[in-house]
């Protein structure tokens, strides 16, 4: 039997419901924890609104997500219109993030690809990422939280343009875009 802590986690509020009983986890699916408690009852609890945590002084193999369903957390989504809307349960959705800010990263940088394609496309520009030293790419990275520019070979990067002037246009015309993006960059 080894001691867990069973919280719940409804609305950011964090209650701790096992104070010192043991429990142990028996079975476990997508939706529910089945747990039994040291004096033998069965207890049964829904992933949505609760979370299960080891005594961290008790030794336990970490059990890393291996498909997207079991990330928690993952309460944010895109709408088909352009939103970032907070969802009232965790979802099993693919598409569906678990902070606001990453939710409106992803929407932001997926603009600033589609605006980099369009201004690429009207300065002739097509990448050849396998051309090493024989095309120029003009980047822009974050590196401890600030932008700086590149010219780069061999460095991919997901905002690319084929001239520094471009470059620095799109930076300057898309500035609010990227900071919020920035976390993906």
């Amino acid at each position: 039997m080894k001691k867990i802590v069973l919280r719940c986690v409804v609305e950011a509020v964090t209650v701790d419901l096992t104070y010192d009983k043991l429990y142990e986890v028996v079975e476990e699916n997508q939706y529910t924890y089945y747990l039994v408690g040291d004096k033998g009852h069965r207890e049964t609890y829904h992933k949505s609104y609760f979370e299960v945590y080891y005594d961290p002084n008790e030794k336990h193999e970490k059990k890393y997500p291996t498909t997207i369903e079991e990330v928690k957390g993952r309460k944010w989504s895109i709408t088909n219109v352009g939103r970032v809307i907070q969802l009232i349960t965790p979802s099993k959705d693919i598409n569906d993030l678990s902070t606001e800010s990453r939710a409106k990263a992803f929407l932001a940088l997926m603009q600033l690809v589609e605006y980099r394609d369009a201004w690429n496309e009207i300065d002739g520009f097509v990448v050849d990422w396998d051309s090493g030293y024989n095309q120029d790419k003009y980047i822009f990275k974050v590196v401890c939280n600030e932008l700086e520019k590149y010219t780069a070979h061999k460095i991919q990067s997901a905002l690319y343009f084929g001239s520094e002037e471009t470059r620095d246009k799109f930076m300057e015309q898309f500035s609010d875009l990227i900071e919020e993006a920035k976390e993906l960059l």
